[in-house]
Parts: structure tokens; C-alpha cells; sequence
């Protein structure tokens, strides 16, 4: 969103709910998710007596959990390490493929590189991250008989916690394609989004979301 007059802070003047000048929406409207991956895991564990009175729990487990691959390529990352040649800058995004391009929020476009996995040169697939095959976790326990009564048990292990799609989709963008109405009358700001119910439903419910700050 953009705002008229000088020495203003754009924020300001959505804070104070201003209708702006101009406001830019994304090329089109994000599908829902649809991803999946492949999570796989392999262990062993036994018991072993040390004495009558300790007993050990032994054990080793390997996983491997595959990046996510969104069916219709809506995902995103960051490379940091990444410097134009040409400018100095750092960082730049990286999308699963072309595919991506029109669902991106268009500040991206501007303020960054934005490659194809295939262009990035990191061996990286449609995933955008590479698959970790060091998933190495393993497990100890112990009972301790103290008494008759009394035993202590203990254990420790090694733990890798699923990944998770939706933090991967942070650029794409959520707002409407449709152009919103903006007046104001007698300095109070009202809105309205044209042909809202054709909007698909992530889109409305965000268009809602904005209409009611």
C-alpha cells in the first residue's frame, strides 16, 4: 500500500486506517497446500543384565524424513550465503520452479534474486533443502534395584522431530488478486473488495482479516 503526502509513515497511516493511494496485490491467489514427503525410521533395542540387581536398555534408531515436495511447486527459501557479484547484496530466494513465480508476494521480485532450485547450483530438488542422512539417535536406560522396595530408572536418547511444511510458504502471497475500494468521508476510511465471493476461500478469509483491523 501506498500513501499520498510527504513525511508520513505508511504504517502510520494504515495504523490510522487512511485509505491508500494504490495498493498491489499478488499475480494470483495461492492454491491450498498439498504436500508430502517420506518418513522412515529403523531401530533395534534389547535388554542386558549387567548384575542381579542393574539392568540395561540399549538402543539405536536411524530416520530418515525427505523435504517436502508441494505438488504445485508453492514453496520458498532463503539462501544467506548467497552474494551478487554484481552488487554486493546478499541473499536470495529459491523456488521449487517457474511455477512459483506468479504466486510470489511482488515486493520479492523487487528486493531480491529469485532462482529455480535447478539455477541455484546447491544440488537441491523440488524440496529446496537437502535430505539429512545423519538422522543417528541413539537410546540408554537403566534400572537399579536399591531394595526390595526401591528401584531407580533412568534413560536418555536422541531425538529428530518431524519438519513441517507451512514455514516454507512464507513469501508466497495471501492477498486478493481482486482490486479493492477505498473512500473516505468526512475523514472516516471504509473498504470494499469487488466479487468477493468469487475469491477463493484462503484469499477471502484474509481480505476479511485486513477488513476488520
Amino acid at each position: 500500500m501506498t500513501y499520498g503526502g510527504g513525511n508520513t509513515d505508511p504504517f502510520a497511516n494504515f495504523l490510522l486506517g487512511e485509505p491508500p493511494t494504490s495498493v498491489t496485490y499478488i499475480n494470483a491467489p495461492r492454491p491450498p497446500m498439498d504436500v508430502y514427503n517420506w518418513e522412515q525410521g529403523y531401530f533395534f533395542q534389547d535388554d542386558w543384565k549387567v548384575t542381579p540387581s542393574l539392568t540395561l536398555n540399549l538402543g539405536l534408531r536411524y530416520e530418515v524424513v525427505t523435504p517436502f515436495i508441494e505438488n504445485n511447486d508453492l514453496l520458498t527459501n532463503f539462501d544467506p550465503k548467497y552474494v551478487d557479484p554484481t552488487t554486493g547484496v546478499k541473499g536470495r530466494f529459491i523456488v521449487p520452479s517457474d511455477k512459483t513465480l506468479p504466486f510470489l508476494d511482488t515486493r520479492i521480485l523487487t528486493l531480491l534474486p529469485v532462482v529455480t532450485a535447478s539455477q541455484s547450483g546447491l544440488g537441491i530438488g523440488r524440496g529446496l533443502v537437502r535430505t539429512d542422512k545423519n538422522n543417528f539417535a541413539p537410546r540408554i536406560g537403566f534400572a537399579l534395584r536399591l531394595g526390595d522396595k526401591s528401584v531407580v530408572r533412568g534413560g536418555y536418547g536422541f531425538y529428530f522431530p518431524t519438519t513441517a511444511a507451512q514455514g516454507i510458504r512464507g513469501v508466497i502471497g495471501y492477498l486478493c488478486t481482486r482490486p479493492a475500494v477505498s473512500s473516505s468521508t468526512n475523514g472516516a476510511a471504509s473498504y470494499s473488495v469487488p466479487n468477493a465471493s468469487s475469491i477463493p476461500c484462503e484469499c477471502t478469509a484474509m481480505c476479511r482479516a485486513c477488513s476488520s483491523v
